[in-house]
């Protein structure tokens, strides 16, 4: 098994569903009128796969406390893209290939 290293600064993008889009529309509500009234309330970009965009760390910090086992999660499904550019993706694919193999191997023996 093999470990691959991840920045937090790196971009991820998930499926909200309306949990996700509703914590994400009162993400400053705690900080009172006075701010909202100069930084309104907003719904988070969505592309045409559906997907939000996020750094890691911007996530973790908006999500983390909804994201327990067995509660309702704020996103479509517990699937995350990571944004890597061509030869990080073929890097990561050799190793998963790579790793697939050896389970196989590993069990046949």
């Amino acid at each position: 098994m093999a470990y691959i290293g991840f920045n937090l600064n790196e971009m991820i993008k998930v499926k909200l569903n309306n949990k996700g889009k509703d914590i994400y529309y009162h993400r400053n509500d705690m900080l009172g009128e006075e701010f909202l009234e100069k930084y309104p309330r907003e719904y988070p970009d969505v592309d045409k796969e559906g997907d939000t965009v996020f750094q890691a760390w911007e996530f973790m910090n908006l999500y983390g406390s909804h994201l327990t086992n067995g509660g309702e999660l704020p996103i479509s499904s517990a699937n995350i893209k990571i944004l890597v550019d061509d030869e990080c993706r073929e890097t990561i694919l050799k190793a998963l290939e790579s790793y697939k193999k050896s389970v196989k191997e590993s069990a046949v023996t």
